[in-house]
């Protein structure tokens, strides 16, 4: 049996700087990752009363965001996934594959021809301790191993297009690339929370930047208020979009709590205006009713400012 825990009590500090004043606001952000909730467990990042997540092929407009702007910037987002039990001991075939194989993980964006940005903590190690256990082996000395990060992330896949078809409804069939390399994970001093990740050619021999346009990256600090978009996989479900605005940041974090997230958003890109991400999707932490609360990413800039490749 598993242990897992949950934890709301995590307070992180935001200064907002207004005409000839400054004010500093405490806002409660929930320290467990975005990612999906192992099974029988059901928590959202819903913030408000309301969950406005629309899939992309069927919004509608009444988010703030163009239909058009959906049009043009989805087909970069991606969702990661575990291969399926077998293909995880033909890859690993020393290692226990725990409890993960198949699941659908996380979200992330192509910003080139073959590499996706996502979080960090999508590569991390699970020992059981939250309802997960990523692979794991017996070493020499008689003591429980875990598979590292960078064998982690070559056990997922990254799918395009898996969203609902705007015309019947059903699922679209995936788009799908292997991640050969994990490029960059969790650099800086503090572990910053983001990673890179290298894909593969499909089953066609294409890359994904023969088929997909990438997104633009914008290394800037947002501005309060700015109207921000999150397209994502909530829970693992097909794709789909959030928008609202923006409530705080500082050198590190972006804060925003009118953005609904889920379980499974984690690595999401967070994106201005016009489309280019300024950030990364790490945490959720909005409750209903709860007006000090709020969702959470980490900034381009502080990504930028440890990466080698950006």
């Amino acid at each position: 049996m598993f242990r897992f825990f949950l934890s709301l009590d995590c307070w992180a500090m935001a200064i907002i700087a207004l005409p000839n004043v400054t004010i500093a606001q405490e806002f409660d952000v929930n320290p467990r990752k975005a990612l999906p909730f192992p099974p029988g467990i059901s928590l959202e990042s819903q913030c408000g009363v309301v969950d406005d997540l629309q899939h992309v092929e069927f919004y509608d407009g009444t988010l703030g965001v163009p239909v058009g702007y959906v049009e043009e910037h989805e087909a970069s987002t991606v969702q990661l996934q575990w291969l399926d039990e077998g293909r995880m001991r033909e890859r690993m075939p020393n290692y226990v594959p725990g409890n993960i194989a198949g699941v659908r993980w996380c979200s992330g964006t192509l910003f080139d021809d073959r590499h996706v940005l996502t979080a960090g903590h999508c590569f991390d190690t699970h020992d059981g301790s939250d309802g997960w256990l990523t692979p794991w082996r017996m070493n020499d000395s008689g003591d429980p191993e875990p598979a590292e990060p960078a064998s982690l992330a070559q056990l997922q896949v990254v799918n395009f297009k898996f969203q609902r078809d705007g015309q019947t409804g059903a699922n679209r069939t995936p788009d799908t690339f292997p991640v050969v390399k994990l490029v960059e994970y969790r650099k800086g001093p503090d572990s910053l929370d983001y990673a890179i990740v290298e894909l593969g050619k499909n089953d066609e021999g294409v890359l994904p930047g023969e088929r997909y346009s990438p997104a633009m990256l914008a290394v800037r600090d947002g501005h309060v208020d700015e109207l921000l978009t999150i397209i994502q996989h909530p829970q693992g479900d097909p794709k789909k979009i959030e928008a609202g605005k923006l409530l705080s940041f500082d050198t590190r974090d972006l804060l925003y709590s009118d953005i609904d997230t889920h379980g499974g958003s984690s690595g999401s890109g967070v994106r201005n205006s016009a489309g280019a991400v300024i950030g990364v999707h790490t945490n959720g932490g909005c409750v209903p009713d709860v007006p000090d609360s709020a969702n959470r990413g980490v900034s381009m800039p502080a990504i930028a400012a440890v990466s080698d490749m950006l």
